[in-house]
């Protein structure tokens, strides 16, 4: 009866004092940055150039630097600790939670729960409930779209014992079946995609590790929608257990007939050139209108995931392949756009356009098998260099000596 009155008499004196504060709920003394951002009402993006990760709400602004690992608030304040990376995402320790919210003076309560068997990173304790987690597109092809938690589980590797390793690469030829592509000078995109997918295809089987997987997003001339590609992906995630890369094989065409190129993307917020717009626009062109209707659903679902870890391993993934691929292109540069096709990819990707079919000089390379084959070589090379430097600083998760 005491244990109630007193009870009863915390509630009556304390709760009026705390009115309607925020509560930021922490699990082990972390909290991912993008649930953080959405406590406090922030603008969360990611500018891949600068490694730079910003929050911004009202007059504020909070800024991590990968590269530098450390955060900083207003242009003044040094946040006392840099982000603890995992796998798939950015968190926040509870001390600079703590730091945060006094130095912007956002009132609140600071929630923690702690668990039983935390999982460790670094010296900060993670648990099951928070790493290696996706939350993906059902298997099932009808219109209506749902998810579900999916734990990934994978063998530990010494010094990160959550660690996911790399077990599939899948190799998408873009566009098929009632989606052509580009048509210039007697070539279907479509046709042509599908060869150098092939291609590309052969060659990972010789090179990669026995227990990476390679697989075809299509193999014949059938058309996939938006969200079987993301299913693919996804059914693979479930199954190996494992991370993996998407890549996405496509041929560029431009109204200048004397444009030409290798061109490299990479999943972000805004396309960052005019160049890159034209690309972006040419290729979302083809997506199918019904599509469309539906991003705003899958938007709802791989938004959860996409995270700027992720947008970040796209972006390495891009300069390795594009690294490569410097030998037969010199001025190769690497660029972002929200591009459809590898928009709900739930893992890192990369949108390859190998060259402008539009331009009559650049088909007569493309169509030839000489050419193809070298051109697969060099992307295989670059996937197997971003494999490579995953396992080796354990998913990005420290430096490489």
């Amino acid at each position: 009866m005491c244990r109630k009155l007193l009870v009863l008499v915390f509630i009556i004196l304390v709760f009026p004092l705390l009115g309607s504060s925020l509560v930021i709920s922490l699990t082990n003394n972390l909290i991912d940055l993008i649930s953080f951002s959405k406590f406090i009402g922030a603008e969360i993006s990611y500018d891949p150039y600068k490694s730079l990760i910003s929050l911004r709400f009202g007059t504020n602004t909070i800024e991590f630097f990968e590269n530098r690992g450390v955060g900083i608030i207003n242009s003044n304040f040094i946040l006392p600790s840099p982000l603890v990376k995992s796998n798939f995402n950015y968190y926040l320790s509870i001390s600079q939670v703590d730091y945060i919210v006094s130095v912007l003076e956002i009132p609140c309560i600071l929630s923690n729960y702690s668990t039983d068997k935390p999982k460790v990173l670094g010296t900060t304790s993670v648990t099951d409930t928070n790493e290696n987690k996706f939350i993906p597109i059902s298997g099932t092809k009808n219109t209506d779209i749902s998810y579900s938690q999916v734990t990934l589980t994978s063998n530990s590797v010494s010094g990160n014992s959550n660690f996911v390793p790399i077990r599939f690469v899948i190799i998408d030829a873009g566009h098929g079946g009632k989606d052509p592509g580009a048509m210039h000078n007697g070539i279907k995109e479509k046709e042509l995609t599908l060869k150098y997918a092939k291609v590309i295809y052969n060659e990972l089987l010789k090179k990669v590790p026995k227990d990476v997987k390679i697989y075809m997003s299509r193999d014949r001339d059938i058309y996939l929608s938006l969200e079987e590609r993301a299913n693919l992906a996804n059914s693979l995630l479930r199954s190996t257990g494992g991370y993996g890369l998407f890549i996405s094989i496509h041929m560029n065409a431009s109204p200048l007939k004397s444009k030409r190129g290798v061109e490299v993307y990479f999943i972000s917020d805004k396309a960052v050139d005019s160049e890159a717009r034209e690309t972006l626009a040419f290729e979302n062109a083809f997506i199918d209108k019904k599509e469309l209707q539906k991003a705003g659903e899958l938007e709802k679902v791989i938004g959860k995931i996409r995270s700027v870890a992720l947008m970040e391993e796209s972006r390495i993934l891009s300069e390795k392949v594009a690294n490569r691929l410097r030998s037969v292109d010199e001025g190769l540069k690497i660029k972002g756009g929200p591009f459809y096709v590898i928009k709900y990819i739930p893992v890192p990707s990369v949108l390859l356009e190998v060259g402008y079919i539009s331009n009559p000089e650049s088909v007569k390379l493309l169509v030839d098998e000489t050419y193809q084959k070298r051109i697969a070589e060099l992307v295989s090379d670059g996937i197997l260099d971003f494999i490579s430097a995953y396992n080796q600083t354990q998913g990005f998760t420290f430096s490489k000596n």
